[in-house]
């Protein structure tokens, strides 16, 4: 039934917010207002209001079997409240609505206005719920009132009722109230937007600023033509594929009321073009010669009225910014484009490049002709055979050869020539007739080749090292090759080390596994069939081998687990001579990072095989904290020491367990540590230091301490323990050494009794958890 009336003066809430919109009206829309911990919904406590320039209209809902009340303002005290009641607990008034002023937390603050400035309109009851609406000024003249500014953009409320069902003003309680809730202002909307462009080009994204007013709007938009067609975003960005013109609409709604902004024709799109360019030779050849003059010339499309051209060559910047091109300094297989930037309106792309023209040059250079043997040798045998060959400059495409032995003319037309009678001193040359179009002379001769030709020719072999070192080390690998002369083309090699065969039949040899004394030679059988004698023998290579040095030993070995920040030393079984993987030289090394560590020894310029390898891993270390005391008095009851991870020890004067004693002993800064050892046993400590005062004045802690009784202690075994201001929620007993005897929780009252009688005498310690702090007291049980 409650919730059918409660729709009732929504509706009616709602009518009048809408017939006061065009005279100046803000509206908050009925709502269920947060709990006491910002929950949204389940408070039961329910709000809504308009407001002209003048007046303020209020519906306020709550539970109908108690005492409710509304509040204007950001906290309890100090505040105008519109309360259901009979009155406070000292006077008594008619059980109705009434203006309040709370000036302080307690109940002797709530004051009854004077002037009671509320109108109520109606007040009614529905099933559990109790409605009523309100009016009055946004500024009545009384002191004890709120003033509501028409301007401001929001109004700050609290909330309480009654913890049970009464209408007796009481505490309320902790979970019977709110406060600092503020609520929103609301007008009817007007819609208005802009875009930051009107005429675009087809493709085009455009984008809409929305400047409609109100609070809390919805928005419909509606593009023609547009992509999206519709949208509900607040500053939505459309794009418009198609030329057209087209309109656009913006409605935005609220709880208060819609308006729609429509702006016809609003929207111009103008079709893309695509710009071309290309680019042509004008004047000159190509094929050109070097150093001529060429032309070049853009032909362009859709480019608009003042296009820019870049011309580039191999990709560089030439030219000037006009649409022709000249050069005298082009080279062969150089490429020249043009680029356009059109300035004709949607242009797209607005940046195009011609297609590239690619240019061959043609050298000017005089042709020129050198000689080379290509097979055969020079010094030769008689009456063997010999090729030469030729290397052109500027030939042309169809050179003429003429060879000539002593000037007269030998071979043919042909890039080689090759004979079998050439004599001793003899001279080869070579005259060539070029065909190149552009070479500056087109006839070139060639430098002679004058021949030695031998009856009997007397070979000769050298052996050389052409990697590695001699004295080497054992397992070190060497590298040799061999200088010939008289070989021929194709000589036979013998590798010899000791006397015996070894390698292959090649002018170089690798050798491994060399042993000390080992001697290397080389022997050659020239291919040259004048040669007298046709075998040489190379000079010998005596090798020093020296042994390699003893493997070390690392300790510890295996796999080595630190703690992040602590360190581990790793030990060389070698005094000397150590080459660590880190880099190290010395025999003991320092290792705070995880790794593979291993250690080579190195002697006599040898390094011996690596050590096994040891694993370093890396713990990370728990990180302990501590929290701070305040300065304590020497007779002050005993603190609880919070540490952080739980299950660390705390050390230091004063301390038992993780309780701190203070006491005339104890005059001074008292140091306290906190040392937390965690599962792979890395250890981090904390520290703070505490100091204890004699205090022969009151303080404000000493008074607080005193909202607290306990009577009597020391005790022979029960003792009282009473709470003036807070509930005592549940308490524990500590023993002497820290360990829990005696356990209480859920209590919520103002006192409590505790029997210690089985317990032996000495000192215990008392963990009082009250409604907003925890306490800890010392006590102490007398023998009995």
């Amino acid at each position: 039934m409650w919730h059918h009336l409660r729709l009732i003066f929504i509706t009616l809430f709602l009518m009048v917010s809408i017939a006061l919109t065009t005279a100046q009206t803000k509206v908050i829309p009925y709502q269920q207002l947060v709990t006491s911990s910002g929950a949204l919904t389940g408070s039961g406590m329910f709000f809504g209001a308009s407001m002209t320039t003048s007046s303020i209209t209020v519906t306020f809902e709550g539970p109908s079997n108690r005492w409710i009340g509304l509040g204007f303002g950001t906290s309890m005290p100090s505040t105008d409240a519109l309360i259901y009641t009979t009155g406070t607990t000292t006077t008594m008034y008619t059980l109705d609505w009434h203006d309040y002023y709370l000036s302080s937390t307690n109940i002797s603050g709530v004051t009854r206005d004077v002037t009671q400035n509320w109108n109520i309109i109606s007040n009614t009851v529905s099933g559990s719920q109790r409605t009523v609406v309100a009016t009055r000024t946004l500024n009545t003249g009384d002191a004890s009132d709120a003033i509501i500014n028409f301007n401001s953009t929001a109004l700050n409320l609290v909330w309480a009722r009654a913890s049970s069902a009464s209408y007796v003003l009481s505490y309320h309680g902790s979970t019977n109230r709110a406060y600092n809730i503020s609520l929103i202002w609301q007008t009817a909307p007007t819609a208005s937007f802009t875009a930051l462009a009107s005429s675009v080009c087809a493709g085009t994204s455009v984008s809409f600023s929305n400047a409609s007013t109100g609070g809390s709007n919805t928005y419909t938009w509606n593009f023609q033509g547009g992509n999206p067609a519709v949208s509900s975003s607040t500053n939505p960005v459309v794009n418009y594929a198609s030329a057209g013109t087209y309109s656009v609409s913006l409605t935005a709604s609220n709880s208060v009321g819609t308006d729609t902004y429509t702006q016809v024709n609003y929207i111009t799109v103008t079709p893309t073009i695509t710009p071309i360019v290309s680019i042509s030779q004008v004047s000159g050849n190509n094929p050109m010669c070097a150093g001529s003059n060429v032309s070049f010339s853009a032909t362009t499309v859709n480019a608009g009225t003042t296009p820019a051209f870049q011309w580039k060559l191999n990709g560089a910047n030439v030219g000037t910014n006009i649409s022709t091109f000249n050069s005298t300094t082009l080279s062969n297989g150089s490429f020249l484009v043009c680029q356009m930037i059109s300035n004709a309106a949607c242009s797209n792309p607005s940046i195009v490049t011609s297609s590239p023209i690619s240019m061959t040059v043609l050298s000017t250079a005089p042709a020129s002709i050198s000689l080379g043997i290509g097979a055969g040798s020079n010094p030769m045998c008689i009456g063997s055979s010999i090729s030469f060959t030729s290397n052109l400059i500027n030939g042309g495409s169809s050179p003429f050869y003429q060879w000539k032995v002593n000037g007269s003319n030998v071979g043919t037309n042909n890039s080689t020539f090759t004979s079998n009678s050439l004599a001793n001193n003899d001279i080869v040359t070579c005259e060539l007739s070029s065909n190149a179009s552009c070479a500056s002379s087109t006839f070139a001769v060639s430098s002679g080749i004058t021949m030695s030709v031998s009856t009997a020719l007397t070979p000769s072999v050298s052996l050389a090292i052409i990697s590695g070192v001699n004295p080497l080390c054992t397992g070190d690998t060497m590298q040799f090759n061999v200088s010939t002369v008289n070989g021929g083309t194709t000589p036979s090699f013998q590798w010899k080390l000791n006397g015996s065969p070894v390698g292959a039949n090649s002018p170089t040899f690798t050798g491994i596994a060399l042993s000390n004394g080992d001697i290397l030679n080389c022997d050659m059988i020239s291919a040259l069939s004048c040669s007298s004698p046709s075998f040489a023998v190379s000079n010998a290579i005596t090798f020093t081998v020296k042994p390699l040095p003893t493997t070390p030993l690392i300790t510890p070995s295996g796999t080595i687990s630190i703690c992040s920040g602590s360190q581990t030393i790793l030990n060389s079984s070698s005094v000397n001579g150590n080459l660590w993987s880190s880099g190290d030289t010395l025999q003991n090394i320092t290792v705070t990072s995880p790794g593979v560590y291993f250690v080579k020894q190195k002697t006599n310029g040898c390094v011996s095989l690596p050590s096994t390898v040891v694993n370093v891993t890396l713990f990370p270390v728990t990180n302990a904290s501590l929290l701070s005391v305040n300065a304590l008095c020497m007779d002050e009851d005993p603190v609880i020491l919070q540490g952080s991870p739980n299950g660390g020890t705390y050390s230091g004067n004063g301390v038992t367990g993780n309780i701190f004693s203070p006491s005339s002993n104890l005059l001074g800064s008292n140091l306290i540590v906190y040392t937390f050892i965690d599962l792979n046993n890395c250890t981090d400590t904390a520290s703070i230091k505490i100091n204890v005062s004699e205090c022969l004045f009151l303080n404000s802690n000493s008074q607080e301490k005193n909202n607290v009784q306990v009577y009597p202690n020391p005790t022979s075994g029960v003792f009282i323990i009473y709470s003036r201001n807070q509930k005592i929620v549940s308490f524990s007993v500590l023993d002497i050494i820290g360990k829990e005897i005696l356990k209480k929780e859920k209590e919520n009252v103002f006192q409590i009794e505790i029997n210690l009688n089985e317990e032996k005498s000495g000192s215990y310690f008392l963990i009082l958890n009250l409604e907003y702090e925890t306490k800890c007291i010392r006590i102490i049980k007398l023998e009995e």
